[in-house]
């Protein structure tokens, strides 16, 4: 970390937006990720945090 993560504070796109000028990509209003079209390709992506673990402990051996 860079030592200011409790300046970095949750915002609604509407806020973020609000003085913006121009032209704005339209957002969902909840956009977690979906795994739907991947998985409809008939990939199954591997738990992340299992991931996490595997890719820590070759970075540690």
């Amino acid at each position: 970390m860079n030592g200011n993560a409790d300046k970095v504070l949750p915002v609604s796109t509407e806020k973020y937006y609000a003085t913006a000028q121009g032209p704005i990509a339209p957002r969902p209003h909840f956009s977690a990720l979906s795994l739907e079209k991947i998985g409809a390709a008939g990939f199954t992506p591997r738990d992340w945090e299992d991931e996490l673990t595997e890719y820590v402990r070759t970075k540690l051996d």
